[in-house]
C-alpha cells in the first residue's frame, strides 16, 4: 500500500483568503477534491482522525455496492486514495463469528447481498499501520433477524485482519405485547492510546409500539456520546459520558459503557448502566460515577484537556456550556443562536484558545479564554459551492476545516475543501 508515501506532500492548491472580523488570522483554502456518489454511505464520517497530523481521513463507501472498501483522502492536497479489505477472506476463515457462516443471503428478488459491511473506520496509531473497523452483519431469519456488530482489527500496513471482539448480538425477533422488538446499537467508539484500551455504548430501545396490531408511534433510539480525558496517573481511565436524549419524547433508553484491551481483545463487559444518564464522570480504575452538570440533547461536544473543561452545546436551547470536570458543576454559558436539532452542526476545540462552532453554512469562532465570539464567516454566502445545509469536518490540533459540498440531493458529484486557519 502507498499510503504513507503520501505524508511528507504538502502540496497547496490555490489560496483564497477570508477576513475575520476583530481576529489577525484567516482562513486560507489548501486543497479541493471532488467526490462522486458511491464515496459516502449517507454522509461523510470524519469522526476519527487518524493522527494529530491530519494526513488520511476515511469515507467508508455504501453498504450496497462494496462492503469491504475503504476510501481515504489525504491531506492537505486530498489525493483520492481506495483499499479493498480483507475482510471476506478473514470470515471465510472464521464462518462462526457469522450469523449461521453464512456470507451471503438471497434476497426476495432472488438478488445475492453480503452478510456484513463496514460502517466505520477507527485509527490508533498511524504509523504502525494500526486501524479499527466497526463492521455489521446483518442475518435475515424467517421470523425475524439477527444484528451482530464486530470491532475488527485491521492491520492497514500489511492490509490483513488480525482478530475480531464481537461487541453486541442484537435479535430483532418480533414478539407479543406494546412493542414489537427491541434494538440495541453500539453508539460510539473511543480510544486510550496510552493503555491501548477501547471504549464502547451500547444503547438499547424499544422501538415500535402496537396497539390493536397496529404501528402507533416510531421510537428513534436516543443518543448517547462520551469522551476519554485524563493525561497521567489515575485520571488515564476516566470517563465522560453524556447524555443526548432521545430525539422524540416517546421512551427512555438504557446506555452501557463497555470497554476491552487491545490486542488481547478481552472483554471486559459493562461498566455502568443509567436509565436517561444526564452526565458523568465514571472512573475505572478506582471505580464510582460523579455526576456532571450538562444540558439536554447536548449532541455536540469537546472536551479541554489542559484546562480539565467540557464544552457542549444544546441543540434546545443553542447555548454553549462550560462545565469543570473537577467539580461536575457549569462555570461558563454563552448564547451561540439557531436553536433545533441540525446534523450539520459542530463543535471541536481547535487550539487552547479558540472554539470552532459551525453551523448553517457559517462558522464561529470563540475565544476560550474570555468566553465571547471573536468573530464569524460564512462560507455558505462566500461560495456558490457552500450552502447552510453543506456540512463541515473540523479537524484536530489547529489543522482546520474540511467542507463537502454536494450538488442537489447529495447523490451525485460534489467536493471536499480543506481550509487552513492561520
Amino acid at each position: 500500500m502507498k499510503l504513507f508515501g503520501l505524508i511528507g506532500a504538502l502540496t497547496l492548491i490555490c489560496v483564497v483568503f477570508f477576513p475575520l472580523s476583530g481576529d489577525e488570522k484567516t482562513f486560507v483554502m489548501a486543497g479541493r477534491a471532488q467526490v462522486v456518489a458511491e464515496d459516502t454511505y449517507g454522509k461523510t464520517r470524519w469522526d476519527n482522525p487518524v493522527n494529530r497530523n491530519g494526513l488520511l481521513y476515511v469515507i467508508p463507501v455504501p453498504p450496497e455496492s462494496f462492503v469491504d472498501r475503504v476510501s481515504f483522502f489525504s491531506l492537505p492536497e486530498l489525493k483520492h486514495i481506495t483499499v479493498d479489505v480483507p475482510l471476506q477472506d478473514f470470515f471465510s476463515h472464521h464462518p462462526e463469528l457469522l450469523v449461521e457462516g453464512a456470507l451471503t443471503s438471497t434476497l426476495k428478488n432472488g438478488k445475492e447481498r453480503k452478510n456484513y459491511w463496514i460502517e466505520d473506520c477507527f485509527f490508533y496509531d498511524i504509523q504502525n499501520g494500526e486501524a479499527g473497523l466497526k463492521v455489521l452483519n446483518y442475518f435475515l431469519l424467517s421470523k425475524g433477524n439477527i444484528k451482530r456488530t464486530y470491532f475488527v482489527h485491521w492491520d492497514l500496513k500489511r492490509n490483513r485482519i488480525s482478530g475480531a471482539v464481537l461487541l453486541l448480538e442484537d435479535r430483532h425477533i418480533p414478539r407479543s405485547g406494546e412493542y414489537d422488538f427491541q434494538s440495541v446499537a453500539v453508539d460510539g467508539i473511543g480510544y486510550n492510546p496510552r493503555l491501548k484500551e477501547y471504549y464502547y455504548l451500547t444503547v438499547t430501545a424499544d422501538m415500535r409500539a402496537i396497539k390493536d396490531g397496529k404501528y402507533t408511534k416510531y421510537i428513534h433510539r436516543g443518543d448517547a456520546q462520551f469522551q476519554f480525558y485524563g493525561i497521567s496517573g489515575t485520571s488515564q481511565r476516566k470517563i465522560a459520558v453524556l447524555e443526548t436524549g432521545s430525539r422524540n419524547s416517546y421512551g427512555a433508553y438504557n446506555a452501557e459503557l463497555n470497554l476491552f484491551f487491545l490486542p488481547a481483545y478481552r472483554d471486559l463487559g459493562h461498566v455502568e448502566e443509567k436509565q436517561h444518564p444526564e452526565g458523568f464522570i465514571l472512573d475505572l480504575t478506582k471505580g464510582g460515577a460523579s455526576k456532571i452538570t450538562i444540558q439536554r440533547h447536548a449532541y455536540w461536544s469537546a472536551f479541554d484537556p489542559h484546562r480539565k473543561v467540557l464544552y457542549h452545546v444544546s441543540s434546545s436551547s443553542g447555548t454553549l456550556w462550560v462545565t469543570d470536570l473537577a467539580t461536575g458543576e457549569k462555570k461558563a454559558e454563552l448564547f451561540l443562536g439557531d436553536a433545533g436539532d441540525d446534523r450539520y452542526r459542530k463543535l471541536s476545540l481547535f487550539d487552547g484558545h479558540t472554539l470552532f462552532y459551525y453551523l448553517h453554512g457559517k462558522v464561529m469562532i470563540v475565544d476560550t479564554d474570555t468566553n465571547t465570539v471573536r468573530g464569524t464567516i460564512d462560507l455558505a454566502a462566500r461560495f456558490s459551492e457552500f450552502s447552510a445545509s453543506s456540512p463541515a469536518y473540523i479537524l484536530p490540533d489547529g489543522l482546520g476545516l474540511v467542507i463537502e459540498a454536494r450538488t442537489a440531493h447529495n447523490k451525485t458529484t460534489g467536493f471536499l475543501y480543506f481550509l487552513r486557519y492561520k
